[in-house]
């Protein structure tokens, strides 16, 4: 059900500024989360990557955990 779901994420928006301090132009700008998890515990990360005319990569940490514990 949940891969039926995902053509919704077009529509998702951050009313937040997250971008790099860099003077040059963005080219292309995407967010990557990803959760490893197992059955005590789960952590979350989600950066954004501005890829730069230039070639240049940067990425910008949005939300990090350190450690989450999970109920049984």
């Amino acid at each position: 059900e949940w891969f039926s779901q995902l053509p919704e994420l077009s529509g998702v928006r951050v009313p937040r500024c997250y971008r790099a301090t860099e003077k040059k132009t963005v080219a292309d700008t995407s967010i990557h989360t990803m959760v490893d998890a197992s059955l005590l515990a789960y952590a979350p990360v989600s950066y954004v990557r501005h890829k730069y005319e230039d070639g240049d990569l940067k990425s910008l940490a949005i939300y990090r955990s350190e450690e989450h514990t999970s109920e049984l």
